[in-house]
């Protein structure tokens, strides 16, 4: 990851530099995965000059992680305290995007699972609305029987293809 400090009014020291690459690496290195070459980070650190006392110190953090652009900014009365207040304000921001992501990814696989296993009712419904409409659309209108069989038999050709399906799944 490569970081950009950037002052304004403000003379930067190393120890300060030192602190803010431990604190923005360590929050990086959490939350966000091993290909940290697309990861863009710029730092900002400014003094408020029409101020002599309170928050005068100021800090911002944008972020760039695969064109996803997080900000954050602080103003504390030290330096160091609006480096900390800025790190936990993205380290929110990045914990609740990874979670977004997580849960949509587990959404779509729970969601596959229950088609695979039948245990969707929408996907029961369907199942056996396939099944009667292809026993209706393959007996002529003349001729009465039992559509029984052709039931049971397309519930078997797609409990196969479900069966095909899981054992694609647990491959990958």
């Amino acid at each position: 990851m490569n970081i950009t400090i950037k002052t304004s009014h403000y003379e930067l020291t190393d120890e300060i530099r030192d602190y803010a690459e431990k604190r923005i690496t360590g929050v990086a290195e959490k939350f966000i995965d091993e290909d940290r070459e697309s990861v863009v980070c710029e730092l900002e650190f400014a003094r408020e000059s029409k101020h002599q006392s309170g928050p005068i110190y100021y800090a911002e953090l944008n972020l760039e992680v695969d064109g996803q652009v997080f900000r954050a900014t602080a103003q504390e009365e030290t330096m160091q305290a609006s480096i900390d207040k800025v790190k936990d304000e993205i380290s929110k921001e990045l914990r609740r995007d990874k979670r977004k992501r997580l849960h949509s990814v587990k959404r779509g696989g729970q969601k596959a699972k229950e088609m695979i296993h039948g245990k969707s009712d929408a996907a029961q419904k369907t199942i056996t609305e396939a099944a009667q409409d292809h026993a209706v659309a393959s007996t002529p209108a003349v001729e009465t029987r039992d559509h029984g069989e052709d039931i049971n038999k397309l519930q078997n050709n797609v409990a196969y293809m479900t069966s095909d399906m899981k054992n694609m799944v647990n491959e990958i």
